[in-house]
């Protein structure tokens, strides 16, 4: 998180370019955020679990973005649904995209936990859904297509 906050100082207020080692982060945050979100989620999947885990997630990380947003866009005249049709959502893209990936990962893990699918097949089954959105990814990055920049799909297959 840190690495984040360093970035968008640079960014704003010096310009990227101007600071080398901000270049030098931006090659590894955003992937270790998910990558640390997807470690620390990982559980044991029963629908009970399942149905508390999203239900704070919803809570806890959806309706404060959505409600800021908001806020914010009030406050300095935007028009804020134009913020959410955008696979950016006004600069807060990734809480949504944590959020769906790990909806994804969950439903995934509790279908093979269901068929008591061995820890390895899971691994390969997940890691070869990542390996295919990002070779969807790489086709329909940048779409002005209004579902995708809904969804944040690009996002959510860069990051799987």
């Amino acid at each position: 998180m840190i690495l984040v906050v360093y970035h968008h100082l640079v960014l704003f207020c010096y310009g990227e370019e101007r600071v080398f080692m901000s270049q030098f982060f931006v090659l590894f945050r955003m992937p270790l955020l998910f990558w640390l979100s997807g470690f620390l989620a990982h559980t044991v999947f029963t629908k009970e679990v399942f149905n508390k885990k999203i239900k704070n997630r919803f809570l806890g990380q959806l309706i404060p973005t959505i409600v800021i947003i908001a806020i914010y866009d009030f406050w300095f005249g935007d028009y804020y649904i134009s913020d959410y049709l955008t696979s950016l959502k006004g600069g807060y893209w990734f809480t949504f995209v944590l959020f769906m990936l790990f909806s994804i990962y969950a439903i995934i893990d509790y279908i093979m936990d269901m068929f008591n699918v061995n820890k390895n097949i899971k691994a390969l089954v997940l890691s070869t859904l990542a390996i295919i959105g990002h070779i969807i990814n790489t086709h329909y990055y940048d779409s002005p297509n209004l579902l995708l920049n809904l969804l944040s799909i690009t996002h959510i297959l860069y990051y799987a």
